[in-house]
């Protein structure tokens, strides 16, 4: 069936599906009778080989009717915006593009309801380095509840430096200010540590505060110096900011995708400078958010150290008593298959609190699922908000007096942006009547999909990991279930390992399965969203558990009729990667072809050059320490539980795909296993996007990715 498909189809249909737009972030506003809804979507342009954003505005009725969408507005260089408490003013801090010769130029501009009524050049003062954008890690645009002051994050700034035989001609005078900003020599080379993958250019950031009317910039004082701030706030009294530090002594490892990271909530007094630490010292914390009263801030909490991401607290400090206390623990074992499996995400919403300052909505993860929660802060009682079987992925945008703005997707179903209406209590029943704000609601009729559980082969021997299943998402082709002939099947585990598919939209299965694949997405044992015993059962078990997970369900699948053991493809990225070159190492001939995207392939190699060492001994059972260093028994270790090990049973035509920038899993890695294929006369690829980071998402690249992938399956299945 696939096999007969021309690349122009592949590129027809990729084109459909990768053209829905997403949101990434909206506003409700109230107006007089109305609210209004601002949110900014992205889109892929084929065309410009760019992600465009634009701007959408939407009128909606106190009783959460939608009356009117406006014509969508394509935005420009933004970096970071948010509107005012009063709606009355919108920030906006913009990257200009320099002339040629010029230096990069970040304004800072306010707009009210008809025009812009300041532009601040924010780096004309030279007190900070760039700004940093809505990162999810650091950068925040907050505004004071005056509506005077601005709070950004922009990187420290850092002496000029210069070389030892640059000359300058000498000035008269004697100007002390002149001669405290001479650049320092010797020193341009010097390396500067950074937060590692796609925050190579972040390396320390500091708190900024801008006066509106005055527009001076002033950095904020007395910030221990062995840390990095961020995601910041205002305080109730704005005298002082709520902001996450996060230590980055003896060097910093990788943050992003890391929800470990030694780091703590701090409170930072403005005019004193005293700063002080309002959560645990020995934690990972991350998303501090105020209700609108500003008596309660609450945080996700997790483990510092272990596992990248697993299951999170959401804690509570009481401004007024100065009390912290636990809302949500960290849930173990889940009962049963519908329980709460505990708190999966990585960030709070910007706005998640209720009008009554009580509860606190937001996503996390359940099993395959993403679902919409609410927590009583009081009672600590987690109501589940949505469970649709036709839904696999919920996103809330915002809240505002209990109307929420949210998203929903599932795999055959782009997002699809609804309003709802929280209910005024836990004891009423939940407002499941979500509104639709477009008419026409893409949805690829072309596509089924459902998922699985299974139950492992063999169960694991120590008693707390006894007994976990995981599942799997189906997507198949509509039409080929009413056919006898059985689609190739693509079996896709996915990366981290301490992550998860989610039964939302993506384009590459969308665009695979209207092409006549079916495709298997594997949340194996350690996939986040099974309760906390899930994800560290893996640990110290990589390379066998994870790949004997995905090789059983598989043989489920051939066993059950609803795959065809000749036609058996595999793709994977980063852990992913690691467990594609795994199945055609320990399972060869099983598979007539592979994509690896950025893989793992021999840990031992990998520990001294990525940005997450950590990882490499964590995964591999052991704890991390700063001081410790390779030797040969850790390397032996390492190295069995590679696929590089098992490289040489390999027959398997493989494609290895790259970003040529990727910190966390260096390219070399890939490198590697191409050299160890030729070496064997077998059939490789290799491709290297020059542009790209570790997930190799840029809009030509991913275009190209696609493209190949069909093409290399398609060569192979015959």
């Amino acid at each position: 069936m696939a096999t007969k498909v021309e690349i122009g189809d592949c590129i027809k249909v990729y084109r459909e599906c990768a053209r829905p737009a997403s949101v990434v972030s909206g506003r409700l506003l109230k107006l007089e009778n109305t609210c209004n809804l601002s949110t900014q979507w992205t889109q892929r342009d084929l065309e410009r080989s760019e992600n465009i954003k634009f701007e959408r505005n939407h009128t909606v009725l106190c009783g959460h009717n939608i009356i009117r969408n406006d014509v969508p507005v394509e935005l420009g260089s933004e970096l970071i915006r948010n509107t005012s408490p009063s709606g009355k003013l919108t920030a906006i801090i913009r990257k200009v593009t320099p002339k040629k010769g010029d230096e990069e130029k970040h304004y800072l501009e306010v707009w009210n309801k008809t025009q812009k009524v300041k532009n601040i050049d924010l780096l004309a003062q030279e007190k900070h380095g760039k700004v940093y954008n809505q990162d999810g890690q650091f950068g925040c645009l907050e505004w004071s509840s005056s509506e005077k002051q601005l709070l950004y994050v922009a990187e420290k700034k850092r002496p000029k430096t210069a070389s030892y035989f640059e000359t300058k001609p000498k000035e008269d005078g004697g100007d002390e200010t002149a001669k405290k900003d001479e650049p320092v020599k010797g020193e341009q080379f010097v390396y500067q540590d950074n937060w590692g993958e796609q925050f190579t250019s972040k390396s320390h950031p500091a708190l900024c505060i801008v006066d509106i009317d005055s527009e001076i910039v002033k950095v904020l004082d007395g910030l221990p110096e062995d840390i990095s701030a961020g995601q910041a706030l205002w305080s109730p009294d704005d005298k002082g900011i709520v902001f996450v530090g996060w230590w980055h002594e003896p060097f910093r490892l990788g943050i992003i995708y890391c929800t470990n990271r030694k780091s703590a909530v701090f409170h930072a007094d403005i005019e004193s400078g005293k700063c002080e630490m309002l959560s645990a010292e020995d934690k990972s914390v991350r998303s501090p958010r105020f209700n609108a009263a500003k008596t309660r801030l609450v945080y996700l909490q997790s483990k510092m150290g272990g596992p990248h991401y697993s299951c999170c607290e959401l804690m509570m400090y009481n401004w007024e008593t100065k009390q912290t206390s636990t809302v949500v623990p960290v849930v173990d074992k889940p009962s049963d298959a519908d329980a709460f499996p505990g708190l999966f995400l990585v960030n709070l919403p910007q706005r998640c609190w209720s009008t009554d300052n009580i509860r606190v909505v937001l996503p996390t993860v359940w099993r395959s699922k993403q679902e919409l929660i609410s927590v009583n802060t009081d009672t600590h009682k987690v109501i589940r908000l949505t469970n649709d079987p036709d839904i696999g992925c919920w996103t809330l945008i915002d809240i505002y007096n209990d109307c929420m703005a949210a998203t929903y997707s599932s795999p055959n179903r782009p997002c699809t942006m609804v309003l709802g209406k929280l209910a005024p209590n836990d004891d009423a029943p939940v407002n499941s009547t979500w509104k639709p704000f477009d008419e026409e609601v893409v949805q690829f009729s072309d596509i089924s999909w459902e998922i699985k559980t299974f139950k492992p082969k063999v169960d694991a021997s120590e008693p707390r990991f006894a007994g976990l299943d995981y599942e799997a998402i189906l997507l198949r082709p509509t039409e080929a279930q009413n056919s006898s002939t059985l689609a190739p099947l693509v079996v896709w585990p996915h990366g981290g390992p301490h992550s998860v598919h989610l039964a939302g939209y993506n384009p590459y299965p969308a665009t695979l399965c209207r092409l006549g694949f079916s495709v298997l997405l594997v949340n194996y044992r350690g996939s986040v969203g099974f309760g906390q015993a899930g994800v560290y059962s893996l640990l110290g078990n990589i390379g066998c558990q994870d790949v004997h997970d995905v090789q059983n369900v598989v043989d489920a699948l051939v066993a059950d009729g609803l795959a065809d053991e000749n036609k058996l493809l595999l793709c994977g990225g980063s852990h992913g990667g690691f467990l594609v070159t795994h199945l055609i190492g320990q399972f060869p001939g099983k598979y007539k072809a592979c994509i690896a995207r950025n893989p793992v392939v021999n840990i031992a190699s990998m520990i001294g050059s990525t940005d997450i060492p950590d990882w490499c001994m964590v995964e591999n059972g052991l704890e991390y320490d700063f001081k410790d260093l390779a030797n040969s028994k850790l390397c032996e270790s390492l190295l069995t539980k590679s696929p590089i090990h098992h490289a040489h049973k390999v027959i398997t035509p493989t494609m290895i795909m790259l970003g040529a920038n990727d910190a966390r899993v260096p390219p070399k890695q890939g490198h590697e296993f191409y050299k160890a294929m030729k070496s064997r006369g077998v059939k490789v690829r290799l491709l290297v996007y020059p542009e790209d980071e570790h997930p190799i998402s840029k809009v030509d690249a991913e275009a190209d990715a696609i493209v190949n992938i069909f093409k290399w399956y398609s060569e192979h299945l015959g």
